[in-house]
C-alpha cells in the first residue's frame, strides 16, 4: 500500500514539475515576443524568415489617395502601399495570409497597422487567394495610414510564436525593413 501511494506522489510530484516547466517557458517566450523590438534594420528585397516562410518587401510606395472615384479614400497621413512576397517552404502546411501581419513601425518603435478602409480597395482591385500552399509563393499589397511626418519607417511582421521561432527567440520580430 505504501509503495503504491509513493508512486502517486511520485507521479504528482513530476506532473506538477512539468506543469511548472511548460508555464515557464510559455511566460520567457510570451515575454520575449513582446518585448521584440526591430534592431536591425534591411534594405527593400530582404528575405525575412519565420520557421518555414519568408516575407520579403518587394516594393513600397507613398500616396495620399487609395482607388479612383467612389472607392477613393484619402489617408489622415500618408498612405505606405507596400507589396510583400510570402513564400511557403512548408512540406506539407498552407500558410494563411493574414493582412494583420503587416505593420509600419517609427523611430520611437510606434506602430501602424493596416487602413481596413484602404486595404478594402487594395482588396476589390486584385483578388488574391489568401492561403499559399506549401512549396508555393503569393505577392499583397498593404496600406498602412502612418502620419505625414513619420521618422524612419520600416515595414516589421507580427505574427505570433511559430514552432522555428522557439529555437531563435523570435528573431523576425527584430528585423525590419526600411523604407527611407
Amino acid at each position: 500500500m505504501n509503495q503504491i501511494l509513493d508512486m502517486q506522489r511520485a507521479l504528482r510530484t513530476a506532473l506538477i514539475v512539468v506543469g511548472a516547466l511548460v508555464i515557464a517557458v510559455t511566460g520567457l517566450y510570451s515575454s520575449i515576443y513582446a518585448f521584440a523590438k526591430p534592431r536591425e534594420f534591411v534594405a527593400i528585397g530582404t528575405p525575412i524568415r519565420q520557421d518555414d516562410f519568408t516575407y520579403t518587401v518587394t516594393s513600397a510606395r507613398k500616396t495620399s489617395t487609395i482607388g479612383n472615384g467612389s472607392q477613393q479614400v484619402h489617408a489622415r497621413g500618408v498612405f505606405f502601399v507596400v507589396t510583400v512576397r510570402l513564400d511557403n517552404h512548408a512540406l506539407r502546411v498552407p500558410f494563411g495570409w493574414d493582412d494583420d501581419i503587416v505593420r509600419i513601425v517609427d523611430a520611437s518603435g510606434r506602430s501602424y497597422h493596416v487602413a481596413a478602409s484602404a486595404q478594402a480597395v487594395l482588396a476589390a482591385q486584385s483578388a488574391v487567394d489568401r492561403t499559399i500552399p506549401a512549396g508555393e509563393h503569393a505577392s499583397f499589397q498593404i496600406a498602412v495610414d502612418a502620419p505625414r511626418d513619420i521618422q524612419r519607417p520600416a515595414v516589421a511582421f507580427e505574427n505570433g510564436i511559430l514552432m522555428g521561432d522557439a529555437f531563435d527567440l523570435v528573431a523576425y520580430r527584430r528585423v525590419a525593413v526600411a523604407l527611407q
